[in-house]
């Protein structure tokens, strides 16, 4: 007596959802599942390229505020984004007007690489900071206990 499987496959993304059954034998079951494993992979569209930050400030005056931020993250260490705010507001800066603009200001330095974004796992909650590339991170690690 020979025994066969009826698989249901789901091929292709949500807006063209392809229903396959299929009647296979248990000693196939492996190279089916593996080859609708590989046709769901090549049927996913691929993330969409982003384009370059522009920011709308002059060169003198974008690179008196990228080296503001740089050195504020290079003497205070990883920050988020509203403790950099906060650094900044207490500096004075005149060119950047408003938070929104910084976060675009430190998206275009992390596009360029002069800051990087690290993440730092607080319980279930991530908490992104960002730092120089210098500058050793001193994060507080989250407090779950280690099983053997």
């Amino acid at each position: 007596m020979e025994w066969s499987i009826l698989l249901r496959l789901k091929i292709g993304a949500f807006s063209s959802l392809r229903i396959l059954y299929l009647s296979v034998r248990p000693e196939y079951l492996f190279k089916v599942i593996m080859f609708a494993t590989a046709i769901r992979y090549i049927a996913k569209k691929p993330k969409p390229k982003m384009k370059p930050i522009e920011v709308k400030t002059s060169p003198e005056q974008t690179q008196t505020i990228t080296r503001v931020i740089f050195d504020i993250l290079k003497e205070h260490g990883p920050l988020t984004i509203a403790d950099t705010w906060e650094r900044v507001k207490e500096v004075g800066l005149r060119g950047l007007t408003s938070k929104r603009q910084m976060k675009i200001v430190l998206r275009w330095m992390r596009e360029r690489q002069k800051v990087r974004q690290i993440c730092n796992h607080v319980g279930p909650q991530k908490q992104f900071l960002y730092t120089t590339w210098f500058t050793k991170p001193n994060i507080r690690q989250s407090s779950r206990p280690k099983f053997p």
